[in-house]
C-alpha cells in the first residue's frame, strides 16, 4: 500500500461543471469514507480522527522510536489551498495488480489517516490477508493497534493478526534495529515479496497526471479508473506470456528428462539391471569406499570442518535475520550485505556432500560438532591455519628486511655523496 502524489487536482480546475463520475471499480467504500471524513474535518490531524472513531482521548498515539525522517510518515497533516486533491492511495497485490475498491483521493497531505482507513476496509473485504507492506510501517503499526480497538466488533478477528511490514527499499533508509524487527527482508515467513509494486504501479501513471490535475474532479475520476484498467488489463496479458512461456519451457524440460530416463533404463535392462533404485544404493556403496591417500585425508577433514563452520555460521546469520530486535555488536553493513544467504547455503551444502563422499561419511553419520572426528578435523583445521598466518609472518619479515637492507644502502651511498662534496668544497 502506498500513496502518490502525481494525480492530483488543482483546485480551481472545472468546479464549474457538476458531473457525476460513471466508472467505479477502483474507487469504492473507502473513497467515501473518506469523502464523508472530509465534511467532519477528521481529515487534518490524527486528534480529530480520534475523536470520530471514539478512542479514548488518554490514548498515546507517538508510535515508534525510529528515527527515520520521511515526510510522509507523520499522524497529521496541513490542508493545502493550491490542491483539492493531494494524490492517490491504493493497494496492489504480490504481483502488481491495482485491487478493486482500494483506492482513495487524498484530500489533504499524505497521513495515517488514509491508511487506516483502507486497512480497515482490505481486513473487512479479505480477512486471509495476513502481511501489508508500508513505507513506514513501523510509525503506523501501533496507532493500527489502537485503530482496532475502536473497531472492536466491527473487524473479523483476524484483523489482530494483520503484520504491517516496511518494504524492503524503504526500509534501507530506517534504524538497523527497525529495519531487522519491521523489514520485510528479515521478517520470518514473509517470503521474497519486496513490497515495492505500488511503486511501479505508480511509475505507470506519470504521463497522464499533468492532463488529470486539470480536469473536473468526476472526468478525473474517470480517467483514473480507466488507467488502472488499462494498467492492470496490460500486466495481465504480460503475465499469461510469462506463464504459458515457463510452461513450454517446463514440458520441454520434462520431455528431455523423460527421453534420457528411457535411455538409461534401456542401458540398464541390456546389462540385466531392473532395479534401479538398488543399483543407485550400490553405486553410492562404491563411491564411500573409494578412500582418499592418508596424506591428503586431513586435508579434507580439515577443509570439511571448515565448511561445516561456515554453514553454522551462515544458518546463525539467517536466525539472527528473524529474532533479532538490536543490531547487537555485528556491523550493520556487515549484516545488510550477509541478509540474503540461501544461495551460499546451497553452493555449501554442494560441497559438504562431496567432501562427504570422499571421506566415506554416510549420510546417517554425519560428524556433529562435539564428536571426535570434529574435534581431530578442527585441530587440523587449526594447525593448517596457524602454518598459514606463519607463512604470511615469514613473507612479511622477508619484505621488511628487503625495505630495511635497500633504505641502508641508500643512506650509506648519500653519506658517501655527502663527504665527496665536503672533500670538493674544501
Amino acid at each position: 500500500m502506498d500513496a502518490v502524489n502525481k494525480c492530483s487536482h488543482l483546485a480551481h480546475a472545472g468546479n464549474d461543471m457538476e458531473l457525476k463520475p460513471y466508472i467505479h471499480n477502483f474507487f469504492g467504500k473507502g473513497e467515501q469514507e473518506v469523502a464523508d471524513l472530509e465534511k467532519k474535518g477528521c481529515l487534518d490531524s490524527i486528534k480529530s480522527f480520534k475523536q470520530h472513531t471514539s478512542l479514548l482521548e488518554g490514548d498515546d498515539l507517538e508510535v515508534s522510536n525510529c528515527g527515520s525522517r520521511l515526510r510522509c510518515a507523520r499522524e497529521g497533516s496541513k490542508a493545502t489551498t493550491m490542491y483539492d486533491v493531494n494524490g492517490l492511495l491504493g493497494a496492489t497485490c504480490a504481483h502488481g495488480f491495482a485491487l478493486p475498491d482500494l483506492f482513495c483521493n487524498m484530500r489533504r497531505s499524505e497521513n495515517f489517516t488514509f491508511y487506516l482507513v483502507l486497512l480497515k476496509h482490505i481486513v473487512k473485504e479479505c480477512p486471509s490477508v495476513k502481511h501489508v507492506y508500508i513505507d513506514f510501517g513501523c510509525r503506523l503499526a501501533k496507532t493500527w493497534t489502537w485503530y482496532l480497538q475502536a473497531l472492536d466488533k466491527e473487524l473479523p478477528p483476524s484483523a489482530v493478526d494483520l503484520r504491517i511490514m516496511v518494504n524492503w527499499m524503504h526500509a534501507a533508509s530506517h534504524d538497523m534495529s527497525c529495519q531487522l524487527e519491521n523489514s520485510g527482508r528479515f521478517q520470518k515467513d514473509a517470503g521474497f515479496v519486496v513490497g515495492e509494486q505500488s511503486e511501479q504501479l505508480w511509475a505507470m501513471t506519470k504521463d497522464p497526471s499533468s492532463l488529470m490535475r486539470c480536469m473536473t474532479l468526476q472526468n478525473r475520476h474517470d480517467s483514473v479508473e480507466c488507467l488502472l484498467s488499462d494498467i492492470n488489463d496490460l500486466k495481465l496479458a504480460r503475465l499469461v506470456l510469462v506463464l504459458k512461456a515457463k510452461m513450454d519451457s517446463m514440458h520441454k524440460k520434462l520431455a528431455e528428462l523423460d527421453q534420457r530416463l528411457d535411455g538409461i533404463q534401456a542401458e540398464s535392462n541390456a546389462a540385466g539391471i531392473h532395479d534401479l533404485h538398488a543399483a543407485a544404493q550400490e553405486f553410492l556403496g562404491t563411491q564411500f569406499a573409494v578412500s582418499p591417500t592418508l596424506s591428503e585425508r586431513p586435508f579434507l577433514e580439515a577443509e570439511y570442518v571448515r565448511l561445516r563452520e561456515m554453514d553454522i555460521a551462515v544458518q546463525k546469520l539467517q536466525s539472527i535475520g528473524f529474532s533479532w530486535k538490536e543490531a547487537g555488536g555485528m556491523s550493520p553493513a556487515a549484516l545488510l550485505l550477509r541478509g540474503s544467504t540461501h544461495k551460499e547455503q546451497r553452493e555449501l551444502q554442494a560441497k559438504l556432500t562431496d567432501l562427504e563422499i570422499k571421506l566415506a561419511i554416510s549420510p546417517d553419520s554425519v560428524w556433529t560438532v562435539d564428536s571426535n572426528d570434529y574435534t581431530r578435523g578442527f585441530k587440523l583445521l587449526a594447525e593448517q591455519q596457524i602454518l598459514r598466518y606463519q607463512s604470511a609472518i615469514d613473507v612479511i619479515v622477508h619484505e621488511l628486511n628487503k625495505v630495511v637492507t635497500r633504505a641502508l644502502i641508500k643512506s650509506t651511498t648519500l653519506q658517501k655523496l655527502a663527504v665527496g662534496s665536503i672533500i670538493v668544497i674544501q
